[in-house]
This record gives structure tokens, sequence and C-alpha cells, in this order.
């Protein structure tokens, strides 16, 4: 907490965004190097192999390797922006976007958790939203309670959005077997 409460608000993003980069390329590259490594014994690569057929194999993740880069700073740029708008219709962003960007980048240090195979990545997501929570509210000098919102906005309206899409294609089977 000490740390959030310190960082600056301001200033010199740059180091921050480049911290939250490192990481997360190192983090994605550890994950794919696992996913290389383990791909007969994990059923995951097995659906995602059925789904878009032999087009989808091993060596393609070289390909993705290349292409982790770009899509980190993509991810981390709308992320806070997602994060920064939540945060806004909580009424916890005090201190401006670059505040929300700096703190989301901050919180970025357990991707490097990719290096444990198989639950490196869920134990990384658990871990960065605490992060993101702290982070948040002591840079943007806000509660616990609004913060926790801010953060559970984005998974509530993806849920709701998976429940609609369901509701929808329930129905449209409905009619159409009729």
């Amino acid at each position: 907490m000490e740390f959030f409460r310190r960082a600056p608000k301001t200033g010199n993003v740059g180091s921050a965004l480049l911290y939250s980069c490192l990481i997360g390329i190192t983090g994605s590259l550890l994950s794919l190097f696992w996913s290389y490594w383990f791909w007969e014994s994990s059923p995951n690569m097995e659906r995602v192999q059925e789904l878009f057929g032999g087009a989808f194999n091993r060596e393609i993740l070289g390909y993705v390797a290349l292409l982790v880069p770009f899509m980190t700073i993509i991810g981390i740029f709308l992320a806070a922006f997602i994060f920064h708008l939540c945060l806004m219709l909580a009424g916890s962003n005090k201190h401006g976007f670059e505040t929300t960007l700096r703190a989301y980048c901050y919180s970025c240090g357990p991707h490097l958790l990719a290096v444990i195979p198989q639950c490196g990545g869920f134990i990384a997501f658990i871990w960065q939203i605490v992060l993101m929570v702290v982070a948040w509210r002591e840079m943007h000098e806000s509660t616990t309670g609004r913060v926790v919102v801010a953060v559970l906005l984005p998974f509530i309206f993806c849920c709701g959005l998976i429940m609609l899409f369901a509701m929808s294609l329930v129905g449209l089977i409905s009619r159409v077997s009729h």
C-alpha cells in the first residue's frame, strides 16, 4: 500500500509503461512456452485445434509470439481505458487517466507467475485484481468499496452480455424448433 500511496500520480508515465510492457511480454512469452511444451497433454489445446482445424498447430505459437509486444501495449491501454471509465462511473477517478494508467501498469507484476505451468495465469489474475483495487484506492484517494465496484463492472457487464446472448440463442432455437 505504501508504494501506491507514495507513487507519483502524473509525470514520467513512460517508466510505468516500460515496467508493465516488460512484465507483460515476459509473462506472455513464458505462457506460450508452456503451451508449446505441454501441447499434447493440454485438453485446452485440443479444443482450440478442433475449433480452428489443422491450421492451428504447435508451430503457430511462434507467430503468436511475434505479436506479443504489440498486443501487450494495446492491452495495457485498452484495459486502463475500460477501467478508467468504470472508475468514473463509480466516482473514483480523482486524478485522471494518467493516474489510472500508471496504477494499472504497476499492478501488472503478478504476470510473471506465468512461469508456473497450468495455474500461474489464474493466480496472477487474482493477484492483479487485488493490486488494482489497492493501487486505485491509494492513487485516486478513493474508498475500497467504490474501487471494488469499478473493478467488478467489466466482469458484470461481460456476464450480462453472455446471459443476454444465451437467452437470445435459446429463444431463437425455440422459435426455429416450433
